[in-house]
């Protein structure tokens, strides 16, 4: 996510401002006094869900920004080309550089329009482990292929062993998001979601009942006295619909 955030904000110390004026006191400023500079353009931060501190690029040392616009259209023939553009035109910006871990979180100060700027772009993306995730979800995919390959008749309790886990999957992978949850040790699921609704309303509503009433009827099928309970096809596509579009929410890096 990006901000356009006024100078005179900056100046003022007030609303994302005072977010700038903190990011340059606590990471940029000391970075400037170590290498000797006067100033910066453009500052890019990454921060870590780990015992690794944080990482600050300045300027030419700053890694690649994707830029998209509104109307204008750049391609490989552009590249080392300078151009002008207004702040309104800006569709998105992101950092894209390979040599930043895929597993931190990102912040980046541009100033823009001279010096002092008129403006600042702040971007941030605070999802921490997004390499990670990435993996646990395309497993995740994988299992769901499978789920779709096998059977009710052959055995219904491997698909709902398999749709518990890939259920479970997608909630780990919320979890290792979101900083520090990772690295908690947890005893039930139901721990799991619980931390998740504390944060904030990840998971959809649907998700989370589909998820209760699965492991109910594995619980069931497995140990109840209808213990090699079946299942519907419908049931099962159901639940591979809900999986499917909560991998595929906005909040999971793609």
């Amino acid at each position: 996510m990006a901000r356009i955030v006024q100078n005179s904000l900056v100046q003022e110390n007030e609303g994302f401002g005072r977010t700038i004026n903190q990011l340059i006191e606590l990471f940029v400023d000391p970075e400037i006094k170590k290498r000797g500079k006067k100033g910066f353009q453009v500052a890019v931060i990454e921060l870590f869900d780990d015992e690794r501190k944080s990482k600050v690029y300045l300027d030419e040392d700053a890694p690649v920004f994707e830029l998209k616009m509104k109307k204008s259209t750049f391609n490989k023939n552009s590249i080392g080309k300078t151009f002008k553009a207004n702040l309104n035109e800006i569709q998105s910006i992101r950092v894209t550089d390979e040599k930043l871990d895929q597993d931190s979180a990102k912040v980046f100060l541009v100033k823009w329009g001279g010096e002092p700027p008129s403006y600042w772009i702040l971007g941030y993306d605070f999802r921490y482990n997004k390499g990670h995730v990435k993996t646990i979800l395309n497993r995740t995919t994988e299992i769901i292929a499978a789920v779709a390959r096998i059977s009710l008749t052959q055995s219904s309790t491997v698909v709902l062993a398999l749709l518990t886990s890939a259920f479970e999957m997608v909630v780990d992978a919320y979890l290792f998001l979101i900083p520090g949850l990772k690295a908690k040790a947890y005893s039930s699921s139901d721990q799991k979601l619980q931390d998740l609704s504390n944060f904030g309303n990840f998971l959809s509503d649907k998700f989370v009942n589909e998820y209760k009433e699965l492991k109910f009827i594995r619980n069931k099928a497995t140990h109840g006295p209808q213990k090699g309970l079946v299942i519907s096809e419908n049931y099962k596509e159901n639940l591979i619909s809900v999986l499917e579009k909560e991998i595929n929410s906005t909040f999971f890096p793609k």
